[in-house]
């Protein structure tokens, strides 16, 4: 795919994309969930899911776990 756009690509994509949200969830997205539907595993700029099965990871516990190894 071949995108013809000059600029800040980056904000032009935030400022027309949506978060995905999982099915059971019956309304629009916001910008809160921008970060309430994201996972600690999310490190790239862009990278966007309805990550359901994650969600209990924070990044709290994913430190704490971490210090378990």
């Amino acid at each position: 795919m071949r995108f013809n756009y000059r600029g800040d690509f980056q904000k032009y994509i935030e400022k027309l994309g949506k978060t995905p949200l999982p099915p059971y969830i019956k309304r629009e997205s916001t910008d809160n969930d921008r970060d309430n539907y994201q996972t600690v595993y999310a490190e790239n700029v862009g990278s966007v899911a309805a990550p359901t099965a994650g969600l209990h990871f924070t990044k709290e516990l994913y430190a704490r776990l971490k210090k378990r190894e």
